[in-house]
């Protein structure tokens, strides 16, 4: 599992300075591509050998996230197969000010759960549009972050 702490900015808010639903997935993608970096494959290198667009995504929100609260995002790759993986993301929020209502998502030390996310990419081939078995040492740079479920593709 890979962890990345940030204090949510202005630019991820709507005007009530609320996290703006689609900046949770924002929010997940730095942190992938940061998780990359921290095994030594950025995502840049490997998007011209074989992009891997997101084909799925999914959130479940919790709490809200504040302009100016802690956001803790736990990133694992949850399944991998020969020609796609999944990444499974909490977002985790210790708050400016305390929220008037607590919570019950089983956090510790201030942390309250703010949501959950998925996303599901597929390695595509460049030069044919179809999809394409990922790159070995992808995979591998995968496994090195951990949650995993091996799987394999159907026919």
């Amino acid at each position: 599992m890979f962890t990345h702490e940030m204090t949510l900015k202005m630019k991820h808010t709507d005007a009530a300075g609320v996290a703006f639903f689609a900046s949770y997935f924002v929010i997940a993608h730095d942190c992938y591509e940061l998780a990359l970096e921290s095994v030594g494959v950025p995502l840049g290198v490997w998007l011209t050998k074989a992009p891997m667009p997101l084909v799925h995504s999914e959130a479940q929100y919790h709490t809200p996230v504040r302009l100016g609260d802690r956001l803790k995002v736990n990133l694992s790759v949850h399944k991998l197969s020969v020609r796609s993986f999944e990444l499974h993301y909490e977002l985790w929020v210790k708050p400016l000010t305390p929220l008037p209502w607590g919570s019950d998502e089983g956090g510790q030390g201030g942390w309250s759960r703010a949501a959950m996310l998925k996303t599901v990419h597929v390695a595509i081939d460049p030069t044919k549009g179809k999809s394409a078995p990922l790159p070995e040492a992808f995979k591998e740079a995968l496994e090195r972050l951990g949650g995993l479920e091996v799987e394999g593709d159907a026919p």
